[in-house]
């Protein structure tokens, strides 16, 4: 029998205590604020560039496309790192406890919920006027010809943004991996590390993209992006090139000749083993055994 389906506990967001919008605002390279704390939620979205961020004890790199999310009295601030960056920054009040499940790091918007974001600009202006950028605003007020239920209308926009985030988030934990919603820098790294990590232990040549890919339970392009960032290679030639550096080892130490070497990681013939280390290493293996002064017998 199916469960019944209840409604995400998502309070609704009362009042706007803070807003900032800066979208059409561009920063330069430097830029650099000193930080700040303060009793409600924040949300700072890159529209462009890139931002190194301090969330807490918490430092990590928002790059375009990308939000985060500060709980109250968290002490947060930022320096922009790449010219002619853009943000968009709101602040609010929420009772609901949910959202805590969106404060661990940087969080890409797909088309929809930029859409949202976009709206949500666009109305909050028309509310509250052109955008502001006062950190000792405490309360805004709409403007005497605000657009009928203006402020209703965003409390709408960040609902249905925060639910469409919380579902991403929710589905990350159903398929019990981090893919597609790693969620900052340290994040990234671990995951890097225990791919790596699991390849180190089938240097046999087993290993393919889709058998990585379905170990970890990612999408294929989550596990690109994931190495293009952390290793600038893609995934097969990290692996061969861990192949490779064990074979370095391995005749370095001279346990094994170059055909044995061969056989034990897999390589179908000592001719592609060869070719494979001359194209990563610039030498042949036997070349580099010379180049180490010992040739095994």
């Amino acid at each position: 029998v199916p469960e019944p389906m209840t409604d995400v506990p998502l309070t609704r967001c009362p009042d706007i205590m803070s807003f900032h919008f800066s979208l059409d605002r561009i920063f330069g390279e430097s830029y650099e604020f000193a930080g700040e704390k303060h009793p409600f939620w924040e949300l700072v979205y890159v529209d462009s560039g890139e931002l190194d961020v301090t969330a807490g004890q918490t430092e990590l790199v928002v790059g375009q496309g990308k939000l985060i999310l500060h709980p109250p009295n968290e002490f947060h601030r930022f320096m922009v790192t790449r010219d002619h960056s853009s943000l968009f920054v709101t602040g609010f009040e929420s009772d609901s406890p949910e959202l805590f499940r969106l404060c661990k790091g940087s969080i890409p918007l797909n088309h929809v919920e930029k859409r949202l974001l976009s709206s949500l600009c666009r109305e909050s202006e028309q509310c509250y006027g052109p955008a502001m950028d006062s950190a000792n605003l405490i309360q805004l007020c709409p403007q005497a010809n605000a657009p009928i239920a203006s402020i209703q209308m965003i409390r709408l926009y960040l609902e249905q943004l925060f639910i469409l985030l919380l579902r991403d988030e929710q589905q990350q934990r159903i398929a019990g991996t981090q893919n597609g919603f790693i969620t900052d820098a340290q994040n990234q790294e671990n995951l890097f590390r225990q791919i790596v990590s699991f390849m180190g232990m089938h240097l046999d040549g087993g290993l393919s993209f889709e058998t990585i890919r379905a170990q970890f339970n990612m999408s294929a392009t989550s596990l690109k992006n994931l190495f293009a960032g952390q290793a600038g290679m893609g995934v097969i030639e990290y692996y061969q090139r861990m192949r490779i550096d064990e074979a370095r080892r391995l005749l370095r130490i001279g346990t094994m000749n170059i055909t044995q070497t061969a056989e034990h990681l897999g390589y179908s013939s000592i001719h592609t083993f060869s070719r494979q280390f001359r194209r990563l290493m610039g030498l042949s293996p036997t070349n580099y055994l010379k180049s180490i002064h010992y040739i095994p017998i």
